[in-house]
């Protein structure tokens, strides 16, 4: 029998992405979407600034999409969708298909700014 393929990704992964996953199973959508893309600058500054291997960033990313496939009705915003979309191409860094961190920069910022315009 084969492992379930959120089950390939190592606890590292996991416990990195969980503040995003636990708000997204507790059906906090907007908070998760926050919590997300306060991942996604930090993810794209580290590795930009080499502390962090391309492919590690792209497990992030991967887990996170496979996660929120599978285990939540979360419904998310366009920014949040092409930050997760950008981020499944860290495996691509230093190639033309590498992430455009400009585009998962300005999502996460719109993500952001929308929360701080809400309060």
């Amino acid at each position: 029998m084969t492992k379930p393929l959120l089950d390939t990704f190592s606890a590292e992964v996991h416990r990195f992405i969980a503040p995003v996953v636990t708000l997204a199973q507790t059906g906090h959508s907007k908070e998760a979407e926050q919590a997300l893309a306060q991942m996604a600058i930090m993810v794209a500054d580290e590795v930009e600034a080499g502390r962090l291997s391309p492919q590690r960033a792209n497990d992030y990313f991967m887990a996170l999409d496979l996660f929120l496939d599978e285990k939540t009705g979360i419904d998310l915003s366009d920014d949040a969708k092409d930050l997760i979309l950008e981020g499944m191409h860290f495996h691509d860094w230093g190639t033309p298909h590498a992430p455009a961190l400009s585009l998962m920069r300005g999502a996460a910022e719109r993500i952001l700014g929308m929360a701080v315009a809400a309060l």
